[in-house]
C-alpha cells in the first residue's frame, strides 16, 4: 500500500465527511445543543428588555448561568454556583457579580425580586419565571 500509494484516491473522505455531517445535522437526536451534557434546570427565568435580553437557568448540580444579551453585539455570560433556602436564592459567582441581578433573589408571585427592590413598590422585578415570551 505504502509502495503503490500514487493509485489510491481519497477523493471519497471529503464525500463522506460531508455525508455524515449532514446526517447529524438532520437525523440526530442530539441536535447539536450542549444541554444534553448538562445537569437539568430546576429553575428557569427570562428578563426581555426593549434593546436586550437575559436567561437564567439554576441547574439541578447547584450551578447557574446567566446569559445577557443586548444591543450591539453585546454578550455576557455569568456563571456560579446557588442555594435555596425556602424562597431566597442566594448566588455566588465564579465570574464577575452581575450588578443587575445581584446575589441574593426573592421567588414572589413567579418573578424573581432583588432582595433591594422588595422594599420599594413601584419597582417592576426584572426576571419573571420560565420560558421567554418574546413580549418586547
Amino acid at each position: 500500500m505504502i509502495m503503490d500509494r500514487s493509485r489510491i484516491s481519497l477523493t471519497f473522505i471529503p464525500t463522506l465527511l460531508c455525508f455524515f455531517s449532514l446526517y447529524y445535522i438532520f437525523f440526530s437526536p442530539y441536535r447539536l445543543s450542549s444541554e444534553v451534557i448538562e445537569s437539568n434546570v430546576v429553575i428557569r427565568a427570562c428578563y426581555e428588555g426593549t434593546q436586550n435580553q437575559a436567561t437564567l437557568k439554576f441547574r439541578k448540580d447547584k450551578s447557574f448561568e446567566l446569559h445577557w444579551t443586548g444591543a450591539f453585539f453585546s454578550d455576557m455570560w455569568y456563571t456560579g454556583t446557588w442555594e435555596q433556602n425556602d424562597t431566597v436564592l442566594y448566588l455566588k459567582y465564579e465570574t464577575e457579580k452581575s450588578h443587575r441581578l445581584g446575589d441574593t433573589l426573592v421567588i414572589k408571585d413567579g418573578y424573581l425580586h432583588k432582595i433591594s427592590q422588595l422594599s420599594i413598590e413601584k419597582t417592576r422585578p426584572m426576571f419573571y419565571l420560565g420560558y421567554c415570551r418574546h413580549e418586547n
